[in-house]
């Protein structure tokens, strides 16, 4: 998708180097462990967005 968008903008295709720094959070009694997502994560992270959005297009 980046690709298509980078018509657009003029992006880079390649990573964007982001200053990130892992950590944990507490957010209701509940421990939440926030990371920078990688190629890995997709199939996790489009499971999670069709929860979020019950299933519909966001």
């Amino acid at each position: 998708m980046l690709k298509k968008f980078n018509q657009f903008f003029h992006l880079p295709i390649n990573r964007i180097d982001m200053d990130f720094t892992p950590f944990i959070a507490n957010v209701n009694g509940k421990i939440l462990q926030v990371m920078q997502a990688t190629d890995d994560n997709i199939p996790d992270l489009l499971v999670l967005e069709e929860q979020v959005y019950s299933g519909h297009t966001p």
